[in-house]
C-alpha cells in the first residue's frame, strides 16, 4: 500500500512539472514578432546599411541604418540609435532616425558602432560596425562638431 501511495505521488509530481514546464514553454515559442512587447526586445536588431564596411567615404557621408525598433529620443519607452566613433563612448552621435549625415571625422580609418540605446543610455544589446576610409590620408578622431538631429551628452 505505501509502494503504491509512492507511485501516484511521484506520478502526480512529474505531471505537475511536465504541465509547468510546458506552459512556461509556450509563451515563448512561435515566431519572434516583437509587437505589443518592450522597446529593446529579444527581436530588435540593428543595421548599418550604408556605407558599406570598408568603403572609401568623403569627408562627409550619410550613414543609412535599419531597425526594426521605432526609434525615438522623446517617449521614454522607445529606443535610439548611438553612433560611436573608433570606440569613443563619451562623444556619441545620438538620433532617432534611420538615416544620419556625418561629418568632422579626419582623414584616415575610422570603425563606426551604431547600437540600440533606450532612454537611460544604456546599451539593449544590438549593435552594427564598420570600418570607412575617410579620404585625405592620415588617421583621428571625430571632431567635436554637432551635427542637426543629434545630441551629445
Amino acid at each position: 500500500m505505501i509502494a503504491r501511495r509512492t507511485s501516484l505521488a511521484s506520478l502526480a509530481v512529474s505531471l505537475v512539472v511536465s504541465l509547468m514546464l510546458g506552459a512556461c514553454g509556450s509563451e515563448t515559442s512561435g515566431s519572434n514578432d516583437t509587437t505589443g512587447t518592450e522597446a529593446g526586445g529579444s527581436g530588435s536588431n540593428i543595421t548599418i546599411d550604408s556605407p558599406d564596411d570598408g568603403a572609401e567615404v568623403p569627408a562627409s557621408f550619410t550613414v543609412e541604418l535599419s531597425t526594426d525598433e521605432e526609434l525615438s529620443m522623446s517617449d521614454s519607452g522607445a529606443l535610439h540609435v548611438h553612433l560611436v566613433y573608433d570606440g569613443n563612448e563619451q562623444e556619441p552621435d545620438m538620433i532617432d532616425s534611420e538615416s544620419f549625415d556625418v561629418t568632422g571625422l579626419e582623414p584616415g580609418e575610422h570603425t563606426i558602432t551604431a547600437s540600440l540605446r533606450d532612454s537611460a543610455h544604456a546599451p539593449t544589446g544590438p549593435e552594427d560596425a564598420i570600418t570607412v576610409m575617410v579620404e585625405g590620408g592620415g588617421g583621428g578622431e571625430k571632431e567635436d562638431e554637432k551635427d542637426e538631429g543629434s545630441d551629445k551628452y
